[in-house]
Parts: C-alpha cells; structure tokens; sequence
C-alpha cells in the first residue's frame, strides 16, 4: 500500500519540522499528557475486553480482512481490487469460494495487517489499532483547536470532549472503518488549516510541498478507508477561500493553493475511479429499487439519525455545547468553519444514507442505528463542543462575580470539573459493561459455541453454517470452516454436502433471525438444511446447535 506509507512518511515530516508544533507541545506537554491518560483510562476496559460493534458486517468483516492479509491469503480480484472479499466456503487455510464486500475497503484492513505483524493475530488487534488513533486524534484536537483560536480553554475543552464522551470512549475502539476515517478526517483537517497558514508565513517552498503532499496522502488514503471521503475531495478546495479571505494572505498565493487542492482533488477522483466507487453503490440502487426514498421515509431516516445526538447517556449532554458552538463559529468563522462545515456535510449524508435492508424494510431507524456512522464526526463534534464550552468559559471569566470572586470561582469550577470526570467516567463503565454483554450474548457466545462442537478432536473440523461466518473466522482459529448461508443457495449445498468433503455440518441457529425479513432472503437455504438428518446439541433460547448429516 505505496499511498499508507507515503502518507505515514510526509505526516512523519511535517510533523518533525514543524516549528508551531514543537513550540506548542513543549509548552503544553503536561497538559497534553494528562488528556492522553485521560483518553486511555477512558477507552481500556476494566475486564480487559473491548466492544467490536453489533452491525454484523461493518463490526466483523475488517478484521477478518486484516487477518487474511496478515496469514497472505485472499483471491485475485480485479473488478474491484481495492475491496474487501472474504472466504464464504472453506478456511482462512484452504479457501473454496470467496464472497467480495466492494463498499468495503482494505485501507483500515491493512493497518490491522501491519499491527498484527508486531503483537500477532488478536480479535481485539482492530481495537487496539483504534486505540492508538485515539491518541494520535487526542492530540490533533488539541493543536487545530488552538491554531484556530489561539486559546488555551477552547483547546483543552474539545480535547476534554473527545477524551471522556462516553460513546466516542466505546464505540470509538469499534471495529467498523469509522473509527479509523475519523483520524484521516482529522489528518486532513490539520494539513489542510496548516496550508493555509503557510501562505502568509515565510516558510520555504519545500515546507509548502511536503505539507501539500502529506495533505494529498492522508486524502488519498482516507477513500482507501471510508468511501464517503470523497466528500473532503469535493468541499476543501470549495470552502478555501472563504476561509483563506479571512486570513492576510495574499491573492495569488491563494490561487496556487486552490490549485494544488484541484490538483490533490482530482488526483482522489481519478483514484475513486479506480476504486470504481460508482459500482460499489449497486446494493443501495437495488435497495431503492424495492424500498424508494419517500419524503416520509427520509424523514424518517433524518429525524432518527438526529435524535441519537440527545441520548445523555451516550453523549452526556453535550449536544448543547455543540449548538453554542455552532452558534460562536457562525460569528467568528475564519478557520473555524472547517469543523462545522465538515459536520454538517458528513451530518447531512449520514441522515439522509440509505440504510440496511432491515431498516429500509421497516422504514424505522433506532438511535443506536447512527451510532457506527457517528463515529466519523468525533473530531468535529469535540471541537465544535469545545467552541462552545470555551466560549462560556471566556464570558463568565469576564465578568465581575469572578473577579470579585475569583478563587471561590476557581474552587468551584475544579469541583464541577472532578464531578463531571466521575460522572462521565461512571455513564462510560456502564455504557461499556452493557455493549460488552449484548455483543457476547447476540454474537461471540453462539459463534464460540459452534466452535467448540465443531471441533473434531485435533481433526480437520467440520463445517460451520451460519448466516455470520465473520464471527467465526475472527475469534477461531484460521483452520475453521464455514460456509456462509448468505453466499450460497440449496443447490450449492447440496453439491457441497454430496462432494464428500464437507463431512457433517453444524448449523448455528439464532432465533434473532427467525424474522420474516429473513425468512425471506434465507428462508429456503435454511428450509433446505432442516430436510436433512438432524440432532440439536445445544439450544438456548437466544440459539440452536444442530448437526446435519448426510441425507
């Protein structure tokens, strides 16, 4: 992955020689660090296991990826080479049939890969790799929110949100791409404000081309991660000159800069063409076909995506710093209307996204539906927060009840402080505790279950049958086999079963999904296997162990 290691090696040296980064971090390193235990303390699980996401596939698929790149296996695909395919009949050893994911990406994947290189194959490995992000995030709130304001309490409040909001604290170390498109989000927004800057600056001219160039890499990579990306290609150049008006730069300067960002803007597309990001959206246009986009429906859609924002529990409350900073930026804007415009964008496509086929279906989207998507907007909704929260701080600083009475005020506000880092870390433990519990109970306990009666005494094992393979191939171990009821019919089931190779099955049946939705898209491949001789091993009332003999 020549562009994940041209970006790596740029943001590497803009990082190094930059002077405002280095004087900014040496003056602010004890502050710094005490934001990044902060984030650490708030992501590390007390028990010691992580939550990787309840969506099946966005949760499971890109560490079962990063596996296979890991172990080097995997098909040769030229339609699409840059998407996810995964092994829908066999093992991660001896793979019979592949099934492609093409709106999902090896960028996030292949990071998984490299990580596992150094500490060895973990089902937890993509969270860790999140973990790491988080950091690095951490840190680049902190530097854009004080290059764009100069001032100290806005920096570390939106620092301070991103660090301790509980949902960003869980479902921010998910396994879903989303995690990982925010760091690229917030690479960008860095390079591109830092751009900015360095035209009114007397930097040299290679300072200026390594900036553009790590710019141009973290953009690229970022389509590799997450394909609606490709917004930031279309709204950057756009949004420059308002911002770039704001600022003492003069005019051609400013041209030559919009001219690098087409430049780097056609250089994604050209790349979102290779990609052939057009033809990953053939899901989506077949869901339309069935389930249209009605006004009512987008509503829907809309409204249930926006109202997972005033969860307090997940959010603490924080959606009213948001809109007060909203509000501050709308009067300010200058570097400040990067955040907002990047929400916004982002808020808008996630609304207003076609959803899963369930959702689509039912025409109802639950609030913890946007959850996985939301994730994408941890940068700019901490600093969007941290405006607003700074703001206040700036307004009751200025005022004559805390001048007059200004250590009872300072006493005062540590208090809140303390309170509110308890409160928040308490809502985290328990928001953790229970994603944790669902997970294991809905995925990891069935699939581990299944597992262990496929297993056939160090033998070759027989295969598993499950409408949710990925959650096998992550947590057994690479010579589990499974056949995937998503990616086959009847007819290739009993051609399998009558091969000889397939020895007995064991089918892994959740009655979470003995709906009609799914009896519709899988009723027959299931119809099918009960035909079979039958014998339940284990049954619960979350979920069923059947095997399946040959006829």
């Amino acid at each position: 992955m020549a562009i994940f290691w041209a970006g790596v090696l740029t943001s590497s040296l803009c990082f190094v020689f930059d002077p405002w980064l280095y004087t900014t971090l040496k003056s602010h390193w004890k502050l710094v660090l005490i934001l990044l235990v902060l984030v650490v303390s708030w992501r590390l699980p007390i028990g010691g296991t992580f939550f990787h996401g309840l969506e099946y596939e966005d949760s499971y698929v890109y560490t079962v990826a990063g596996r296979q790149i890991f172990e080097h296996v995997g098909p040769n695909s030229p339609d699409f080479p840059y998407s996810i395919h995964v092994c829908a009949i066999g093992s991660l050893k001896a793979c019979q049939s592949w099934e492609s994911f093409p709106e999902h990406f090896i960028g996030y994947p292949y990071v998984i890969s490299l990580f596992s290189s150094v500490v060895g194959y973990r089902p937890d490995v993509g969270s860790l790799v999140n973990l790491l992000a988080a950091c690095l995030v951490e840190i680049l709130i902190f530097c854009i929110a004080l290059f764009a304001t100069d001032n100290l309490a806005i920096a570390s409040s939106a620092a301070l949100v991103f660090a301790i909001t509980p949902v960003f604290a869980v479902y921010g170390l998910e396994t879903s791409a989303e995690p990982a498109s925010n760091v690229c989000i917030t690479l960008v927004m860095w390079f591109y404000l830092r751009l900015i800057i360095a035209l009114g600056s007397t930097e040299g001219r290679w300072n200026k081309g390594v900036l553009w160039c790590a710019y141009t890499t973290v953009l690229l990579f970022s389509l590799l991660v997450k394909r609606e990306n490709i917004l930031l290609a279309i709204v950057l150049p756009l949004l420059l000159p308002f911002i770039a008006s704001r600022r003492t730069v003069r005019r051609l300067p400013q041209y030559k800069l919009i001219l690098a960002m087409l430049f780097s803007a056609a250089l994604a597309l050209i790349l979102g063409s290779q990609m052939r990001l057009a033809q990953t959206t053939l899901n989506e246009a077949a869901l339309l076909k069935i389930f249209p986009l009605t006004a009512e429906r987008l509503a829907i859609f809309f409204f249930g995506f926006a109202r997972s924002f005033f969860v307090n529990r997940w959010y603490g409350g924080a959606v009213a710093a948001v809109v007060l900073g909203i509000i501050v930026v709308c009067r300010r804007t200058g570097l400040l209307l990067l955040p907002l415009v990047l929400f916004v964008t982002y808020f808008l496509l996630y609304a207003l996204h076609i959803r899963s086929y369930y959702e689509m279906r039912s025409g109802f989207v639950e609030p913890g539906a946007a959850l996985r998507f939301s994730m994408n907007l941890m940068s700019s909704w901490a600093l969007l927060a941290g405006f607003g929260i700074g703001a206040a701080v700036m307004r009751w600083k200025g005022t004559q009840a805390f001048r007059t009475h200004k250590r009872l005020s300072v006493i005062v506000e540590a208090t809140i402080l303390l309170a509110l880092l308890g409160i928040s870390f308490a809502m985290t433990n328990e928001l953790r505790a229970y994603a944790v519990e669902d997970e294991a109970r809905v995925r990891i306990f069935p699939a581990h279950t299944a597992l262990d009666y496929a297993s056939s005494d160090g033998q070759q094992s027989d295969y598993v049958v499950t409408l949710e393979p990925l959650v096998s191939q992550m947590f057994g171990p690479k010579t589990t086999r499974i056949i995937d009821l998503v990616a086959v019919d009847e007819d290739v089931l009993h051609a399998q079963i009558l091969s000889g190779d397939a020895g007995r099955l064991v089918l892994l049946d959740e009655t979470s999904h003995e709906t009609d939705a799914d009896f519709t898209r899988y009723g027959k491949q299931i119809q099918y296997l009960y035909s079979l001789p039958t014998k339940i091993l284990y049954s619960t009332d979350d979920f069923r162990i059947i095997r399946i003999d040959r006829p």
